[in-house]
């Protein structure tokens, strides 16, 4: 079954870990990274009390039935006491995940929590939920007071949202999320051929600009023509104005 990827692009509703890395910008933007990039940005706190964030989600456009959602987070902590939780909040419900502690400390661990319906309204989830969702992590610290001031940081350094959908009437044979990651097509970034549900930078006229019978990048919109300047990967495509079929410029 296809399976779609969406990450934070903007704050939630709840900012409430203490520190960020770097220091610059917002907690959501350490742990939105499509790779893990572990220890370069993450949010941390040291405290003995639970802390958590809420981030906004990327909105996505699609055709199909979502069959459950998977929210991940990705945590490492200095004591076998360090520990995280996913949180969603939907419905305007906040939903924590189970207690995860780190098995091996200064090891960064995946954790996950599955929600095979919206919690919320006890049926499937829609489009509309996955669009109002925000995701988040809860995470603790071991902090020794009076007697010891010694403490053990926990960090946390990426968030995202795993959902499985099955195909319905009409759905495209390919599909790709807003960071523009494509299943079973050779798509781009920012375009996506052969019948793809499009991102929201791409054109849409029936799938991508054009036709659906070739892929192509994000420069370049298919319509039906002879083989296209080589910033277009297809032999049947048209391209527009910015680039050329050789010998002749097509404008539309």
């Amino acid at each position: 079954m296809p399976t779609l990827y969406i990450r934070p692009n903007g704050p939630g509703d709840e900012t409430g870990i203490d520190y960020q890395n770097p220091s610059s910008g917002y907690h959501w933007d350490k742990v939105c990274e499509v790779v893990k990039d572990y220890d370069t940005t993450y949010v941390s706190q040291y405290s003995s009390s639970w802390q958590r964030d809420l981030y906004a989600l990327e909105n996505l456009s699609q055709i199909g039935t979502i069959n459950w959602i998977k929210v991940w987070i990705v945590i490492t902590g200095a004591s076998t006491s360090n520990a995280g939780k996913t949180v969603i909040k939907t419905g305007g419900t906040v939903y924590e995940g189970s207690v995860n502690y780190i098995p091996v400390t200064s090891q960064w661990y995946s954790f996950y929590t599955q929600y095979d319906v919206n919690p919320k309204t006890g049926i499937a989830w829609t489009w509309d939920d996955i669009n109002a969702l925000q995701a988040g992590v809860s995470i603790v610290g071991f902090y020794i007071m009076p007697y010891l001031l010694e403490y053990y940081i926990v960090y946390c350094t990426q968030v995202y949202v795993e959902i499985d959908l099955s195909p319905g009437p009409g759905y495209p044979t390919c599909v790709c999320d807003l960071a523009g990651y494509n299943f079973n097509c050779p798509c781009n970034a920012t375009c996506y051929g052969q019948g793809c549900v499009c991102n929201a930078t791409c054109d849409t006229q029936g799938g991508c600009k054009g036709d659906t019978s070739c892929g192509c990048n994000a420069t370049c919109y298919q319509q039906s023509c002879n083989t296209c300047y080589n910033a277009c990967y297809s032999q049947s495509c048209q391209c527009d104005m910015m680039k050329y079929d050789p010998g002749v410029w097509l404008f539309y």
